[in-house]
């Protein structure tokens, strides 16, 4: 739902499954679900809101032994965080975009593709809604070609609507 911008039905989704992920006491589960509706909440606009799910999803993936659940928390708490720090400063954007690049490259030592893709995704996905690109053309391209062999094709399709420049 958050990939074809139903906000709204996202965020019921995310807040039900984070219930029934309670009541079950499946922490990785619980913390995915709670970084699904903190994005919703972020596009939304409600931005308290975004706040406290992803600090409950922080704090419950704290708790876990999954370093893949680590990586999709990571990237989510970015990615709220450039809604939540608006304006964004040329100081904040190259902070957020080291700290992606990072997750990015730890994902593609362990293997774990599809997070070193979202985490690049997430640099330009910043960039584009900061209004600081310095991504280049090539950039953008590099990722949708790898996406796409990789079998990646909604990465690769979110990074083809980015403005190239």
């Amino acid at each position: 739902m958050l990939d074809r911008a139903n906000y709204g039905r996202a965020a019921d989704l995310a807040r039900q499954s984070s219930e029934e992920f309670l009541h079950q006491k499946r922490r990785d589960d619980e913390a995915r679900s709670r970084a699904i509706l903190a994005q919703a909440f972020a596009a939304q606009g409600k931005l308290a809101a975004a706040r406290s799910e992803i600090g409950r999803s922080l704090g419950l993936v704290s708790k876990t032994q999954s370093r893949l659940d680590g990586f999709e928390i990571a990237i989510a708490s970015t990615r709220v965080s450039g809604f939540l720090s608006e304006p964004l400063g040329a100081n904040e954007v190259k902070r957020m975009a080291e700290t992606l690049q990072k997750l990015a490259t730890e994902a593609g030592r362990r293997g774990a593709l599809r997070f070193e893709l979202e985490a690049q995704l997430a640099v330009l996905e910043l960039e584009a809604h900061s209004h600081q690109l310095s991504a280049h053309r090539v950039q953008l391209t590099t990722l949708q070609t790898k996406a796409r062999e990789k079998g990646f094709v909604l990465i690769a399709q979110k990074a083809a609507i980015l403005p190239p420049q």
